[in-house]
């Protein structure tokens, strides 16, 4: 809000809210050291519009069963679903190199490709 005296841009000093009527009243100060108030007040004959939040986005993942899958490599997410770890623990094999299997690494890419036939031996399906 600008200053009604100078034009000049203002910051808010204070809010109070009554607790009767619900008015709002703020006081403002601006660069100049104007001060003024001002009251807000809700109309009755406008009904007031209140935005809908809006609904919460849910991401479920699907993974078709190891022995259906026609890959030869696989995202950290489907290795850690196949082998019945955290996502976090496949990362830090990777890592650190120290996880009974190790991804593939494309060079310049940030994504680990584990290798689907390292995951059956270690589930002990081949």
């Amino acid at each position: 809000m600008k200053c009604p005296v100078c034009e000049a841009w203002t910051s808010v000093k204070e809010t109070r809210t009554r607790k009767t009527d619900g008015v709002v009243t703020r006081r403002y100060e601006c660069a100049n050291l104007h001060r003024f108030s001002t009251e807000e007040r809700i109309r009755d004959d406008e009904p007031l519009q209140r935005l809908r939040e809006p609904e919460p986005k849910t991401y479920v993942a699907t993974f078709s069963a190891l022995d259906m899958e026609t890959r030869s490599t696989v995202d950290t997410a489907t290795a850690a679903h196949y082998l019945n770890y955290s996502r976090q623990t496949l990362l830090r094999w990777a890592c650190e190199g120290s996880g009974p299997i190790q991804p593939n690494r494309a060079e310049g890419a940030r994504k680990l490709q584990w290798p689907v036939a390292d995951i059956r031996k270690l589930i002990g399906e081949i």
